[in-house]
């Protein structure tokens, strides 16, 4: 203080404001001293306070634009050796500690010529000194980040069938990632096919055919920055056109009794190659065969046609669409459905008719089997020749059908074939001649028993008993019924001895005093049939002589 008690104001102070006891204030002072695309560096210190760190404001100045934009800021905290460790320059005790780096944010790198400032903030409030420009600045700088380079575009096929676009790029040297646009008939953005920071050298994406669809990139730097834009526009992918003209035709065979369907279109100019279906049934009766094919080439298909399919109508439904080879793609389909007509039908080549004895009953099994078929299905007729009357009719006989309970007796048969095309009417073959056949009783069968009996001879006192024997003798067919008999059963050895018109009942005869063996012979006689043939069997019957006392 001077001597009236005022201020002294040292001679560095430039103005009273300024004093403060014996120190003026002043502003922060430092260096701009680099720029690049990516970095600001400097230093900045409070003469002040040695143990000040400023901070710094980055501001950005685009002169083709006339923009004015504050970037961000810094502290001066970082050590740099070659600092000037003048008190004068940084005050006090200077340690160095002076230096700020500042990381430039993502800007569009396009090659024009950009200013950067840099400026020390002052911390003192109170006597504020400024805000001052650092020594140095501004800085220009132009930078440019090489850009990919797009090597072409195709139409692929995913793995579900769906429509896509694929876009394949060269990615710049030393950079992993692109900034990626699409639009779709003019609107940005499209969501697929679009992202920020995409690593890779190709992107997939849906799309719907026939749209159109518009794509542009960017090299993308580590601190965002990105390049300028190359793109591809107007990209369209359009599903190949559809064949045209179906036709379908089937032809039968007689001599092999076969059908061979053969159905053709006519192909769109540039295609050759066809995805054809072919199913039976309707149009969602979807049930392929081994026909079908994704990759057909030409426009004749051919194929056998099955019989058994005839109770559909229609019989078969055929789709074909135009496949693009070059990305799998296919147009939509052309389909039509048809039918074999079925051929009058015909007898089948080879026919028979046998029957089977039923063991305990008065009845057969007939057996019909028709070989080499031409129709569908066969009627059976059969009648009894003794009555000729129709016993039997028989339906939808394939190749064989069995009846029961067919009554023994002579038989005719005949048969006819029969087809049906879907719903409409059976058509319906003639009549084969008829065929004799026979329904014959199992062999008779025959049994013999004997009972013995104990008569009395002699004095009552040491009677003697001889044993003799009672025998009865039966012929069965099996437990046949009595609408059948067996005539002529007899001993052959004495044919007169045992006759009788019913041998169902059994025959008794005289008592036997020793052991005897007969041959029977029965044979049965079912109405129609007198010349069967006869069944023989020796039966012994044992009497055994035995003397008791009494």
């Amino acid at each position: 203080r001077g001597a009236n008690g005022g201020s002294v104001i040292p001679a560095s102070c430039e103005s009273s404001w300024e004093h403060d006891g014996a120190q003026c204030e002043r502003a922060p002072n430092g260096q701009h001293d680099h720029l690049d695309c990516s970095v600001i560096q400097g230093w900045s210190c409070d003469p002040n306070n040695a143990f000040a760190r400023p901070v710094v404001h980055v501001y950005r100045q685009d002169p083709a634009i006339s923009s004015w934009d504050f970037v961000g800021q810094s502290i001066s905290n970082e050590f740099r050796p070659d600092l000037p460790l003048n008190p004068a320059v940084c005050g006090g005790f200077p340690d160095g500690r002076y230096q700020y780096t500042f990381y430039l944010p993502a800007y569009a790198e396009d090659g024009r010529s950009v200013n950067y400032y840099v400026y020390a903030l002052d911390d003192n409030s109170f006597r504020h000194a400024g805000n001052p420009p650092l020594s140095g600045t501004p800085k220009s700088v132009s930078c440019t980040l090489p850009p990919p380079t797009i090597t072409g575009w195709s139409c692929v096929l995913g793995p579900a069938g769906e429509r896509q676009m694929r876009v394949n790029w060269n990615r710049a040297a030393g950079y992993s990632a692109v900034y990626l646009r699409t639009s779709q008939n003019g609107v940005y953005p499209y969501a697929l096919g679009t992202s920020e920071n995409y690593v890779g050298d190709s992107v997939t994406f849906n799309i719907i055919p026939g749209n159109r669809y518009d794509f542009w990139m960017h090299t993308r730097d580590a601190q965002g920055s990105y390049s300028d834009a190359v793109g591809i526009s107007n990209l369209v992918c359009n599903d190949p056109p559809p064949p045209v003209n179906p036709v379908s035709q089937c032809t039968y065979s007689e001599a092999t009794d076969t059908f061979t369907a053969q159905i053709s279109w006519n192909a769109p100019t540039g295609y050759n190659t066809f995805y054809t279906r072919v199913s039976t049934g309707g149009l969602y009766n979807w049930t392929p065969l081994a026909t079908s094919s994704e990759n057909f080439v030409g426009t004749t298909l051919t194929f056998p046609a099955d019989r058994n399919v005839s109770s559909q109508t229609p019989r078969y439904t055929w789709w074909v669409h135009t496949k693009d080879t070059s990305n799998g793609w296919w147009s939509t389909d052309i389909n039509q459905s048809f039918v074999c007509p079925l051929p009058a039908p015909r007898l089948p080549t080879s026919r028979s008719a046998t029957c089977t004895a039923t063991p305990w009953n008065p009845s057969n099994t007939a057996q019909f089997t028709m070989t080499a078929r031409f129709a569908q299905w066969y009627d059976v007729e059969y009648e009894n020749t003794a009555s000729t009357t129709i016993a039997f009719t028989l339906n939808n006989v394939n190749s064989g059908h069995t009846a029961s309970a067919v009554p023994w007796g002579p038989y005719r048969y005949r048969v006819r074939g029969e087809n049906q095309d879907g719903g409409n009417p059976v058509q319906s073959g003639p009549w084969s001649s008829w065929e004799n056949f026979q329904c014959l009783p199992p062999n008779p069968v025959i049994t013999m028993s004997a009972t013995p009996a104990l008569v009395a001879k002699g004095a009552r006192a040491g009677l003697v008993w001889q044993v003799q024997a009672n025998y009865n003798m039966r012929c069965t067919v099996r437990g046949a019924g009595t609408n059948h008999s067996f005539d002529h059963v007899y001993d052959a050895l004495n044919p007169a001895s045992l006759t009788s018109s019913n041998a169902s009942s059994p025959l008794q005869t005289n008592p036997l005093q020793n052991t005897t063996d007969f041959t029977i012979s029965c044979l049965p006689q079912v109405p129609t049939y007198p010349d069967l043939p006869a069944s023989d069997e020796t039966v012994r019957v044992e009497v055994v002589p035995t003397l008791e006392e009494v």
